[in-house]
């Protein structure tokens, strides 16, 4: 964002990326317009992934890590967040890549009060298992503006338009 002098950009992360755009928020609140979690895991300070999900399930992939290559483990297919559409699940999976370990472990530092002063909203993909539906609550008594989608994990994929739609609502200030 320094680099290209980024400015009033918003930033959208996607699934484990909610952990990535906590922390550049965290550190640049200043060339920010808001952030928005699109299903997407969200932090607090000192909170790693595997807090997130629970007792067990870092273990677990550290198993499925030995089966692969012993740091990372492969991307589930397309299929599994809904991707049902031949060509799109081709695509989509021909872009997929191992994902290192140690990042689910690894804990967040979200110290900078700017950051929380951004606008933020929360959508929640309806179609599929309420994998994110839990964390309604904590979105909504934080203020942040909480907006669903009808599709599935992966709705830049199966419903782009419509998530176009609410994106560009979103960066124009409305909800």
């Amino acid at each position: 964002m320094e680099r290209e002098d980024v400015r009033d950009a918003v930033l959208v992360g996607h699934s484990y990326s909610g952990m990535v755009i906590a922390g550049a928020a965290d550190r640049a609140p200043g060339r920010l317009a808001g952030v928005v979690y699109l299903d997407a895991y969200v932090p607090e300070n000192g909170q790693s992934l595997a807090d997130l999900k629970g007792e067990g399930w870092l273990e677990s992939l550290a198993k499925r890590a030995e089966g692969f290559d012993g740091w990372r483990i492969p991307s589930p297919p397309a299929a599994a967040f809904d991707v049902l559409d031949g060509e799109d699940a081709a695509w989509a999976d021909s872009l997929l890549t191992p994902h290192p370990v140690k990042t689910f472990s690894d804990r967040i530092t979200l110290s900078n009060p700017e950051a929380r002063k951004l606008p933020h909203a929360y959508i929640a993909c309806t179609e599929q298992d309420d994998s994110f539906m839990y964390m309604r609550e904590r979105i909504v008594a934080r203020g942040w503006e909480w907006l669903e989608i009808a599709a599935g994990h992966d709705a830049m994929i199966t419903a782009p338009e419509k998530l176009a739609e609410i994106l560009v609502t979103l960066a124009r200030g409305g909800g």
